[in-house]
């Protein structure tokens, strides 16, 4: 279990006193909520206290606190009296202009204070430093955040977090920015009194916090301190929504199972936006328990595995990564998940195939195609010198888009992102190959339809959407992750769900 119940708290921003009322006449089911009301100077303190039943934090921050308060910090003094005086629970003041704003007070018996301090300083040592001396100032919470230049910064937040584990649910450490958000969800299961969310994505207070939506997405409260950390690695991936799918899944299959359910079958679902794999896998090897892998990262990864499956060792590529029993086992859903769309097609697919693109999952598909016995196979993309290797390694031809024409196309494969989100526009030159009749897999998932599968399926061409393999292989992936078998239907009617909030 977490060591401290996992909160959220709702945070806004209102800019006037109308948007304020907005905000007073809504119903939130956070744990939570701030006001930060840099912007007002005539304050309803009442009407905010009869409004929220949760706990209430009020915070005016100057513009060198990294707020909007335009007017002197004496100032504020009688406006965090005047909050303390109508019930509110929470004052956060910033921890180096605290004490003297402390010392025009008369706190309440239930009244709380938060010391907080932002600092650009991302140094383990320097930020434990920090800490301490804002534990000299008595209070009941202490926030320190810093901004994350990179995800591995994320590392410095969960060592502060590990480090300080005995003063849990009464500190706030996380790293700002979008490379800090993993900061926010795993410091909501390693000590953090609460986490930060926005009401939508469009209305974030600061950099980098989630929406209500997107924590909620986590099921986080089914999650402990230990478990697990499996995620997908790869760039770019924001336009991935394996994270919703992966943790939607642990929670419908926690909600199936019960008591059998356990914590060996559990994990949290992260995406990691990385462009180093082998940096990467050097700072987080020791934390993570398995990974998705996609582009530009499916050869690289299989340098790392110990032991490969029969789908990686005819491939040379790996997506999925799993350790146990401290060795890492590199598999290749992908590969299964094509052999298992086109195997119906076999006998058409004999005249011939053409692979669109020279990357990992064209690989992929081209040892798929020569294990399923297809020999003639041609591949073409941009990449000239890496399609030439290709065809040296599998016995394959690359022919540059001059030499298409002549050669007789049963099928087409379009591994590339042409067309991929949110360039939805694009279609591949291969298009003008589409012929009536033709087998035509395009992997990309987003949209479910490409403009390349657009055109296929006028001409009258059998067409197959990437998001018929992407639930394939995720299926394939999650049994590997988690330990358990489960019914394939789970999976499409979990992304069903997923995409039709998202479309």
């Amino acid at each position: 279990m977490p060591s401290v119940p996992v909160k959220t708290c709702l945070s806004f921003l209102p800019a006037s006193k109308t948007e304020l009322n907005g905000i007073l006449k809504e119903t939130y089911s956070a744990d939570l909520i701030e006001l930060r009301l840099d912007h007002l100077n005539d304050i309803p303190f009442s009407d905010i206290r009869k409004s929220f039943k949760q706990p209430v934090i009020i915070t005016l921050r100057m513009p060198e606190e990294g707020g909007f308060w335009k007017y002197t910090s004496e100032k504020r003094i009688p406006l965090f009296q005047a909050a303390l005086d109508s019930g509110m629970d929470y004052i956060d003041l910033e921890w180096k202009y605290s004490q003297s704003i402390l010392d025009g007070l008369v706190l309440k018996d239930k009244s709380k204070v938060i010391l907080s301090h932002h600092t650009s300083e991302r140094n383990f040592d320097n930020l434990l430093n920090i800490y301490e001396q804002m534990k000299k100032i008595p209070a009941d919470i202490y926030k320190l955040i810093f901004t994350a230049n990179d995800i591995n910064d994320n590392l410095v937040a969960l060592q502060l977090q590990q480090m300080l584990k005995d003063d849990a649910g009464k500190f706030i450490i996380h790293a700002m920015g979008e490379p800090g958000k993993i900061s926010r969800i795993l410091g909501a299961l390693r000590g953090n009194a609460w986490t930060y969310v926005s009401q939508d994505s469009v209305k974030e207070t600061a950099s980098g916090q989630l929406s209500v939506n997107e924590f909620n997405a986590y099921h986080l409260a089914e999650k402990s301190s230990h478990t697990r950390i499996i995620g997908l690695v790869g760039y770019p991936i924001a336009q991935s929504f394996g994270w919703i799918l992966h943790n939607k899944l642990t929670h419908i299959c926690k909600q199936k199972m019960g008591e059998t359910f356990s914590p060996a079958n559990d994990f949290i679902y992260l995406n990691f936006p990385v462009m180093d794999f082998h940096n990467f896998w050097e700072k987080w090897k020791d934390i993570i328990s398995g990974l998705s892998i996609t582009i530009p990262h499916k050869e690289k990864v299989t340098l790392v595995a110990d032991v490969v499956s029969p789908e990686v060792q005819s491939s040379g590529v790996c997506n999925t990564i799993l350790k146990r029993d401290d060795k890492w086992y590199g598999h290749n859903t992908d590969y299964l998940a094509i052999a298992d769309l086109l195997k119906p097609y076999l006998e058409k697919l004999q005249e011939g195939v053409l692979i669109i693109g020279t990357g990992g999952t064209a690989r992929t598909s081209i040892a798929v195609l020569k294990d399923l016995g297809i020999e003639s196979v041609f591949i073409t993309g941009r990449n000239e010198e890496r399609g030439l290797e290709l065809s040296k390694i599998f016995s394959v031809s690359f022919l540059s888009r001059e030499e298409l024409g002549g050669n007789r196309i049963a099928g087409m494969i379009q591994t590339t992102p042409v067309g991929m989100y949110p360039k939805v526009n694009e279609i591949p030159e291969e298009a003008k190959l589409l012929k009536p009749g033709q087998i035509v897999l395009d992997v990309i998932f987003n949209p479910a339809k490409t403009e390349f599968l657009k055109a296929a399926e006028k001409l009258g061409c059998k067409i197959i959407s990437g998001r018929d393999m992407y639930l394939n292989q995720a299926w394939r992936q999650f049994q590997l992750f988690s330990g358990l078998e489960i019914d394939f239907y789970l999976v499409e009617d979990a992304a069903r769900e997923i995409w039709g909030n998202l479309e």
